[in-house]
């Protein structure tokens, strides 16, 4: 069915089998050099992902799958932003649209939200990327 050494075949099988299970089976084929896979998930001579490596076809399988479940990838700078928010500022990150803004050389988010909502006080919340700290 794939043109997959064992090893090759070892490392992608459980991402493979989900994969499957998820989109149906994809037809994958060997690049030229002998490394790279070409993915095609129909018919047609188009394929929809390169992949240099097996690796790389390995982590493409598992982002399909975890993509397909609702499981992206956590951001664990959006989590540390909410660990260390209170009341105020969670309501700026749920509610507002994020922006990003140099100060002093800092990068930083400022959530703004409608001026209609009837809770301004989280409207302009700042979170320093660099001092990992909410700023006032």
């Amino acid at each position: 069915m794939y043109d997959f050494t064992k090893n090759e075949m070892e490392i992608i099988k459980d991402n493979l089998m989900s994969f499957i299970a998820n989109f149906g089976k994809p037809r994958i084929e060997r690049g030229d050099d002998g490394e790279s896979f070409y993915v095609f998930t129909d018919d047609s001579d188009s394929w929809k992902q390169y992949c240099y490596n097996i690796d790389y076809l390995n982590g493409w399988l598992y982002g399909c799958v975890q993509a397909a479940c609702g499981n992206p990838k956590r951001d664990e700078e959006m989590r540390e932003m909410c660990d260390s928010a209170s009341f105020r500022e969670r309501y700026a990150i749920l509610y507002g649209e994020r922006k990003i803004k140099n100060i002093n050389g800092h990068k930083c988010y400022v959530f703004t939200y409608s001026e209609d909502d009837e809770y301004q006080d989280a409207n302009g919340a700042l979170y320093d990327t660099v001092t990992r700290s909410w700023r006032n």
